[in-house]
């Protein structure tokens, strides 16, 4: 029986592990340095050159927003009946209804209760005061505020006062007697302001 060799003390080199290499370091590029942005210009068009271009076209028609932007609206009285004074009407006010609307320049007037006197106060100070007065009826407190209205007292004013066709001719005539005897000591037609009485309908 062969007996086994015992096994070569020479043994086979083993073979070296490479050991792995660095990964690549990526190449840096070198940003540019840019420059700032230019500047826009903003627009030196106003907006009111803008809106009236666009208001000479025949199809174009303001925006609500652009609407309501235009439109003033200030209360100078809004009580009723009877005006009031003391501190439990500093909220709202003591005068009776009167009602400001203004838009491009325009002065539209709704009555003219007490609180007329304090809205005439401000026209006065223009050089032209115009505006016109639409009389809902001939109640005294839609009414009273016309005997101290102050433009009526200046030669530049212009103002028109619309009375409702609707109304009887007893009822224009005591709204027109507001501005006269026994009511008050001078008759309108010695008022140096231009004023003229209309009557509108209500279609209109």
């Amino acid at each position: 029986m062969r007996s086994m060799s015992p096994p070569s003390s020479k043994s086979t080199p083993k073979s070296k592990a490479r050991a792995p290499s660095p990964p690549s370091r990526p190449l840096l590029r070198r940003a540019r340095k840019a420059g700032p942005a230019p500047a826009v210009a903003p627009s030196r068009r106003p907006r009111s050159r803008a809106f009236r271009s666009r208001s000479t076209s025949s199809s174009w028609r303001p925006s609500v927003a652009e609407t309501a932007a235009a439109v003033s609206i200030t209360l100078w009285g809004v009580r009723g009946t009877f005006p009031a004074i003391g501190p439990e009407f500093s909220l709202y006010g003591g005068d009776t209804i009167c009602i400001e609307i203004g838009f491009r320049g325009e002065r539209l007037i709704l009555d003219a209760g007490t609180g007329l006197k304090k809205l005439g106060a401000v026209m006065a100070r223009e050089p032209v005061p115009r505006a016109a007065i639409l009389l809902s009826h001939g109640h005294l407190d839609h009414v009273a505020g016309l005997q101290q209205f102050a433009p009526f007292w200046q030669a530049a004013a212009e103002i028109d006062l619309y009375i409702p066709a609707l109304l009887g001719a007893c009822q224009i005539a005591g709204i027109q007697a507001v501005l006269g005897p026994p009511f008050f000591p001078r008759e309108a037609a010695v008022f140096p302001g231009k004023i003229a009485w209309r009557r509108f309908a209500e279609a209109d």
